[in-house]
């Protein structure tokens, strides 16, 4: 089964930053990946992806950095809260995610992570 066509990744607030980082494609690419590979997401039969937005304002490993929305044919849409932590966690009933990346954050101009 492939997946479904996915929405382009947006920074909240709009940022000097023009475009995602590597790194917050790579969370967004595996969060997706980890949500649509979970029985339940099987069950959302027709779901769609239609948003996915970065909260620029948090590190990457704190809830509620990476926000997706899934659109649900006759249904509610269903929404996760992706962050970076240890192990590979997916809390359904919650919506948290939690990705494992291997890449360091990128430091940017001012030394901060983004």
């Amino acid at each position: 089964m492939s997946s479904p066509a996915r929405p382009p990744l947006l920074l909240v607030p709009p940022s000097a930053a023009s475009e995602p980082t590597d790194r917050q494609r790579q969370l967004y690419a595996a969060a997706a990946a980890q949500i649509e590979a979970a029985p339940e997401f099987a069950a959302l039969h027709g779901a769609a992806p239609s948003r996915a937005e970065v909260n620029v304002g948090l590190p990457d490993t704190q809830r509620g950095y990476l926000y997706l929305r899934y659109d649900v044919p006759g249904g509610t849409p269903q929404e996760f809260w992706a962050h970076v932590g240890r192990a590979a966690r997916l809390n359904w009933r919650t919506g948290q995610v939690t990705v494992p990346l291997d890449t360091p954050p990128a430091s940017t101009a001012a030394g901060r992570t983004p």
